[in-house]
């Protein structure tokens, strides 16, 4: 009540940029009793990105004011510790009401990342960087070599043929990801054909991540049993029949997921499905749950003192691209990259679901974002993926069936073994 705008002039004060550009006379600031809280409002919606995180429905109109501070205090509610580094006597709670019932969520959407307030050194702009001359070489000790598979058994053909590529992966693979649909749309989504994946993965011998798809989940006619025959077969798969020392673990409330860090490499696979949407609301929470916690992932890894994260890439997997349905997620994700991340760690998404090879740098517009779309099927033998995190230039460069980046190395190859019935 004695000083109704402090903490809020030193939250604009805290954010020189965002004062600046707010008001170059900081005439708002001088005169707060004219404008108790324009200057946090603006200071809001200067971030759409922000302030999308905050709302689901991007109004901030949603919050009723009780004093003049409540908006600001809802804004900074989710990052206590910030609030506690503004004004140690100030509360998150009981400070702000909703019009309307949000959308219910199992982890709270981050509004404010701790690498907003430090500087993050960005890249180099990928546009300008010549595309033909590749870089390939013998990978270094602080690689991490992976294989991919995606969209099979399918058919007699993927039955006959999945089991030997798998089982003919080099042993330079320290594991296997399979990008989801483990069987065709046309299956029956029955216990045979979770069981046919789980014994075919077996021929691994390095652990596998098996990503959920939509021809084993939200396609089938009982999306509740079909649920249960994956999580069944394949929760923890990683851990049921390999021994490693990963140290994996899963989102809260999401069996499906996977997290690890490997020589600085930090791997996510996530519930991003095609197909049909049966809960537009389930859809969103999954969707917004799993970007709150790819933040959280990668925000462990932010040096404060150096301004810089402590991570030589990101690898995503999920099964489907950033189709309309998934925008919950890759939308708040651009704007964390190009927000809070400064677009700083090389990055690479991986998926499935469309059967057609792409190879797309700058992904979502985002200089270090490579998105990597698997062909699917057995046509191709299993990806060979490197991932060189202190090798990173800056550069994508291409050459015919072999795509190389300096931190990302996709090797294809047309299938080498035959399908023969023996």
């Amino acid at each position: 009540s004695q000083h109704p705008t402090a903490h809020p002039t030193e939250v604009a004060s805290s954010i020189p940029s965002i004062t600046s550009s707010l008001d170059p006379t900081n005439q708002l600031i001088m005169h707060p009793s004219q404008h108790p809280t324009a200057h946090l409002t603006e200071v809001a919606s200067s971030i759409p990105s922000l302030t999308l995180s905050l709302d689901p429905t991007d109004q901030l109109t949603e919050y009723t004011t009780q004093n003049t501070t409540s908006h600001i205090m809802a804004f900074l509610s989710s990052t206590p510790t910030i609030l506690s580094s503004l004004d140690p006597t100030i509360s998150s709670t009981s400070t702000y009401t909703r019009k309307a019932t949000p959308i219910p969520t199992a982890l709270q959407l981050p509004t404010l990342y701790p690498s907003q307030f430090s500087p993050a050194i960005p890249i180099t702009d990928l546009s300008t960087n010549p595309m033909d001359t590749p870089t390939n070489g013998p990978p270094s000790e602080d690689a991490v070599i992976f294989y991919v598979i995606a969209d099979a058994p399918y058919n007699g053909k993927d039955e006959r043929l999945l089991p030997k590529q798998i089982k003919s992966i080099p042993s330079d693979g320290q594991f296997l990801v399979h990008l989801g649909d483990i069987q065709s749309g046309k299956d029956p989504c029955n216990n045979k054909q979770y069981r046919r994946a789980d014994m075919i993965f077996q021929e691994s011998a390095s652990p596998v991540f098996p990503v959920l798809g939509d021809n084993e989940w939200n396609d089938c006619p009982d999306i509740t049993k079909a649920w249960k025959l994956w999580t069944n077969y394949f929760e923890n798969y990683h851990s049921k029949h390999w021994s490693h020392d990963l140290g994996v673990e899963q989102a809260p409330n999401r069996p499906e997921t996977f997290s690890f860090v490997k020589n600085r490499v930090l791997f996510i696979g996530l519930n991003i499905v095609g197909g049909k949407v049966h809960s537009r609301t389930e859809w969103k929470t999954r969707l917004r749950d799993e970007f709150s916690w790819t933040v959280q992932l990668i925000e462990r890894h932010f040096d404060r003192s150096a301004g810089v994260y402590d991570l030589g890439a990101i690898v995503i997997f999920g099964h489907a691209g950033p189709s309309g349905d998934n925008a919950h997620y890759f939308d708040p994700l651009k704007n964390y990259i190009r927000d809070g991340m400064k677009e700083s760690v090389p990055m690479l998404y991986m998926n499935g679901n469309s059967h057609a090879w792409l190879y797309q740098p700058g992904f979502l517009d985002m200089n270090n974002f490579l998105r990597v779309q698997h062909v699917g099927g057995t046509s191709e033998d299993p990806y060979r993926v490197i991932v060189e995190p202190l090798k990173y230039e800056g550069i994508f460069q291409s050459k015919s069936r072999a795509v190389t980046r300096s931190v990302f190395t996709i090797d294809r190859k047309e299938a080498s073994l035959s399908d023969a019935k023996k």
